[in-house]
């Protein structure tokens, strides 16, 4: 009865891409993490007591532990938590976040998910959790297709995005969770128990998934595929009989010439209305894409650097992203990057070089057990099905989903191999033994701490959070709810925090003083946050903002806004952002000088950000100092591509300009006028004719028709 009840609980975690919840600030990664964690701890506490009376489950058990594929992901699991252990912030280490659901915590469910599918599972049972990942990619692929139609007021269809996200959350997402599809598709296919009708069925979803896969627009997923088919085809050419040989040849040399044919055709228009591909052709060493993974690679490398052997911890990839930014990056992007987008980089970082060697000791004993193997239909496809995850996830990252799938794999692959768990007798004398019930012991007060800690506070906090965001009125009908993010469990506060911490910001109600009382509970909590964090300048940055607001009517929280931007720069030495925060809270306390200097120290990171040209344009007009200056910076801000400007910063430079032209206007300043009137023609581009006229205007010295005349919006 319990091993039913165990498999029923590890065919339910085939459900995860499906969940997700509008109750969560992440309500894709959130809602997922906490299902298939919730499965996994009640499925391990059935184990553990059906382990204590089962021989026969124990001696399962015992060869998956000595198993090489098992004690791999252990290792790498151990090294995890060692790095995680000296980590600037443990706990996030240890627990993650509400965003990604990553942490050394989410290891050990996935490790534990692996061991229970060995030791549960049977063949059947394999292809019965495959088929149900098939039937659950169907309802992901056509939730995605109502979701890009824009219907979302339909039941379980999230709301509309001009991406292809679905349940996912993200395309990107999607895109690697398709490979899993079309190989999944494909096994199934080829799978000889399959009958005849269901291989329509399976067909159909290989066409549909890889159409899926084009749909989300991602390159890196479409090149791992296509690598991936070329690797498996020469496998075949050169290994097997002479007629499946040749037929494998020829695919392979069709495949072939079709990429060398789109690589020197990439240019022509027809490759730009096919989606996926229109941004393959356009992949170039001079591509913004391209230039920010190779600078965030450099990034990665020099953070290793620092901590070559055990790394940063579990989830610190942002914490030596940011020490070591590179600051050309904010040429391209001004995103802040929490992963490296490539998995052996981030790994590198996070574990180290004894981590990465671990990691990269997983692929090479499933290439051990693929090559013992032979070449079998199903050893082919979960090759390639391992050879196009691992190819992805140089341009990406993992997610729940993907986890979920890529240990699903790996344990399918051990039951598929020729020494095969199920050989062990089915029936064994029932005995008893102490040491599950050990574990048992030590395991209940574990899992009351998992709901507890990880679950049942953390949900509340993430509902609380976002609820609060949604209706005002709920901070005086509900006042238990700002308390339930104040009160979350370490695990949830840091993106709990933040969330509603950047929708107060938003609103500006720090501003009103009917919101003050309400709001300074949390305000305190957060500055709790702030006082020990080493790990994310975004939590500094985003209290300097509610500062700023409050120090409209009290200026001693402009010195606090200050200390606090202060306290972050060492986390971020390199980052503009942090630059510009601390320009513009200097010119706010009117410490004038202090300020362009801030401003141009930013500049020297990298002369050819322009954003940073702008911000010490818009300091040196509020400083009303050197106007000529001013105009020259506001200049280099169109020279340069990538601006990264916000609306409010673009509505900035257009009144500052405005005010700039209607100076030079009164103070006769031709060489002004027509200079600041250059520019907003660049601004205002529907105004063109209108500033043509007024630089003619300036050139005869016109100047009572253009003081009289002036009346630009």
């Amino acid at each position: 009865m319990l091993s039913k009840t165990i498999k029923i609980l590890l065919f339910l975690t085939a459900l995860t891409p499906l969940i997700w919840s509008s109750y969560f600030i992440f309500p894709y990664v959130s809602a997922k993490m906490f299902f298939f964690r919730g499965l996994i701890e009640i499925a391990t506490l059935l184990a553990l007591i059906q382990s204590i009376s089962d021989e026969n489950l124990r001696q399962k058990a015992k060869k998956i532990f000595r198993n090489p594929l098992f004690l791999s992901l252990l290792s790498f699991l151990i090294i995890s938590g060692i790095a995680s252990i000296f980590s600037v912030n443990p706990s996030i280490a240890f627990f993650g976040n509400l965003e990604r659901g990553e942490g050394f915590i989410s290891l050990v469910h996935y490790l534990i998910f692996f061991f229970l599918l060995c030791v549960f599972f049977e063949d059947r049972d394999f292809l019965g959790f495959l088929i149900s990942s098939f039937w659950v990619g169907i309802g992901v692929t056509f939730l995605g297709f109502f979701q890009r139609l824009g219907l979302d007021n339909l039941p379980f269809v999230p709301p509309y995005k001009p991406d292809f996200d679905s349940t996912l959350g993200n395309r990107a997402y999607v895109a690697g969770y398709s490979l899993f599809l079309i190989g999944s598709s494909l096994f199934l296919f080829l799978e000889k128990n399959t009958r005849s009708f269901m291989r329509y069925w399976y067909g159909g979803g290989i066409i549909l998934f890889s159409i899926l896969l084009l749909l989300t627009n991602n390159r890196g997923s479409l090149v791992a595929l296509f690598v991936s088919l070329l690797i498996t085809l020469g496998i075949i050419a050169f290994h097997s009989s002479s007629l499946v040989a040749r037929r494998a040849k020829i695919a392979g040399i069709c495949l072939v010439l079709f990429g060398l044919c789109f690589f020197i055709t990439r240019s022509f228009p027809i490759w730009q209305y096919i989606p996926g591909l229109s941004r393959v052709a356009n992949i170039s060493l001079s591509d913004a894409t391209m230039r920010t993974r190779y600078l965030s690679l450099i990034s990665s490398l020099n953070a290793f650097k620092e901590k070559p052997l055990l790394g940063w911890g579990n989830d610190h990839f942002i914490t030596a992203y940011n020490k070591y930014y590179e600051p050309s990056y904010a040429r391209f992007e001004n995103s802040w990057f929490d992963r490296a987008h490539n998995k052996l980089a981030e790994i590198l970082v996070e574990t180290g070089l004894i981590g990465l060697l671990a990691y990269l000791s997983i692929f090479l004993f499933v290439f051990l057990f693929l090559r013992k193997e032979g070449l079998r239909k199903e050893t082919l496809i979960l090759g390639s099905i391992f050879i196009a995850y691992f190819l992805q996830n140089l341009f990406l990252f993992d997610h729940p989903t993907s986890y979920l799938l890529f240990y699903f794999f790996l344990a399918f692959l051990i039951i598929r191999s020729k020494e095969e768990v199920k050989n062990i007798p089915s029936s064994q004398p029932l005995s008893f033994s102490f040491i599950p019930l050990g574990g048992l012991v030590i395991y209940l007060p574990l899992l009351l701490y998992c709901f507890t800690y990880l679950e049942a506070k953390p949900i509340k906090a993430a509902y609380a959070a976002n609820m609060l965001s949604q209706k005002d009125s709920l901070w005086n009908e509900k006042p238990e709810l700002i308390n339930m993010v104040i009160t979350g469990s370490s695990f949830s506060k840091i993106d709990t925090h933040r969330f509603l911490m950047g929708f107060i910001n938003s609103r500006g109600l720090f501003m009103n003083k009917a919101w003050q009382s309400k709001l300074f509970p949390f305000l305190h909590s957060y500055e709790g946050l702030v006082i020990d964090n080493k790990y994310d300048p975004r939590i500094n940055i985003s209290l300097s903002d509610a500062y700023e607001d409050l120090g409209e009517k009290d200026p001693g929280f402009l010195d606090k806004k200050l200390q606090v931007l202060e306290s972050a720069l060492p986390l971020a030495p390199r980052r503009q952002d942090l630059f510009y925060e601390l320009a513009f809270a200097h010119s706010l306390k009117k410490e004038n000088e202090k300020a362009i200097e801030i401003a141009r120290s930013a500049i020297a990171l990298d002369p050819e950000v322009a954003r940073a040209h702008y911000v010490l344009s818009a300091i040196l007009y509020l400083a009303k100092a050197d106007k000529e200056e001013s105009i020259r910076e506001l200049a280099l801000t169109f020279e340069y591509p990538g601006a990264f400007l916000s609306s409010q910063d673009q509505e900035n430079i257009k009144n500052i300009l405005i005010t700039y032209l209607a100076n030079s206007v009164k103070s006769r300043d031709e060489k002004g006028v027509t200079s600041t009137a250059t520019l907003l023609k660049k601004v205002i581009p529907e105004k063109i004719g209108e500033f043509d006229q007024i630089i003619a205007l300036g050139k005869a010295h016109n100047w009572y028709a253009l003081e009289y005349g002036l009346d630009i919006k």
